[in-house]
């Protein structure tokens, strides 16, 4: 294992070790009640906290650990310890592109990750509802539904091959043990910006998110993949529903800005999409979406069962 590599883990490690420390200190059989609430970041506690504290009528403790491995480390390491039998320890990782399931006190999203239950059909619906007091039989809404599917459609074609190679790449590295990971939303911001034309006409092109070539230029020390891996990942795809699969912050950061090319044209009093003006003061950008669009966001049913699962522990 290279220095980079051992000292990553090691970092890893202490991370886990630092918020299992914290869990100890807190922890105490007399508090029956207390939910023990362990995600990857501070994002996800406003996914999910907003879920617990409806649900659930007790205390909620929320640890951030920073990644999904230092959650499975700390599920781990309270899992090991016959005194925290009676914890009710509730641990929420994201699938990304793995085949991972939840057990009875680790959630793994059904979906790519929390941002995909930000981005459904149902969640557009909602949103036309509240914040546009739009009724679901009015044209305008109906037509809304359609050019969110007819360009959500134009997206996940433009991204598929960019998909498939991440999943390849996430593969590999479990494949092989890597704990490194590319920089993937910071490589590829520039490419994730004013993606929907003004006129929500059509969508920009990702001609260089499309082949291995100039995929490789960008991340330079992602491992080579061989086309024959990267044509059987895009045949696993098929028949699948992309919205849920793919990359969860490139599905909000679409998701927003349609939001708000929707907002600008039903707002105006001169639309060339819509017939009727429609009043919102939704503001909403990348950077506060979790947040300002939480109660929108879908709640999975085994979401709903998890969270019920945790009134009747211990286990």
């Amino acid at each position: 294992m290279s220095t980079d590599l051992l000292e990553r883990f090691s970092q890893a490690v202490s991370s886990a070790t630092s918020v299992y420390t914290k869990f100890a200190l807190d922890y105490s059989p007399q508090k029956t009640d207390t939910v023990y609430c362990f995600v990857e970041g501070n994002e996800d506690i406003k996914y999910y906290g907003f879920r617990l504290k409806s649900s659930l009528a007790c205390e909620v403790k929320h640890y951030i650990c920073r990644g999904r491995d230092t959650v499975e480390k700390v599920y781990e390491m309270i899992s090991d310890k016959d005194e925290y039998i009676g914890a009710k320890q509730a641990c929420f990782i994201d699938k990304d592109y793995s085949k991972s399931t939840s057990t009875n006190c680790l959630y793994v999203t059904p979906c790519y990750s929390i941002e995909n239950l930000y981005t459904s059909n149902q969640a557009l619906i909602e949103i036309l509802r509240s914040e546009f007091s739009m009724a679901d039989n009015h044209p305008d809404f109906i037509k809304t539904l359609y050019i969110y599917e007819d360009l959500k459609k134009k997206f996940h074609d433009e991204l598929t091959y960019l998909n498939a190679w991440l999943a390849c790449q996430y593969d590999y590295r479990i494949q092989n043990n890597i704990k490194t990971r590319l920089c993937i939303d910071e490589t590829l911001k520039k490419h994730m910006r004013s993606i929907i034309r003004v006129d929500m006409t059509g969508i920009k092109t990702f001609s260089d998110l499309q082949e291995k070539e100039s995929l490789m230029n960008l991340f330079p020390n992602a491992p080579i993949i061989d086309e024959d891996t990267i044509a059987s990942m895009l045949a696993s795809f098929d028949g699948q529903e992309l919205g849920k699969l793919y990359r969860g912050k490139f599905e909000l950061c679409f998701f927003v800005q349609f939001i708000n090319r929707v907002k600008e044209q039903l707002c105006s009093k001169n639309s060339t999409i819509f017939s009727e003006r429609h009043k919102c003061t939704l503001s909403v950008e990348p950077a506060n979406a979790i947040s300002a669009l939480t109660q929108y966001a879908d709640t999975p049913k085994c979401l709903v069962n998890f969270i019920a699962s945790i009134i009747i522990k211990p286990f």
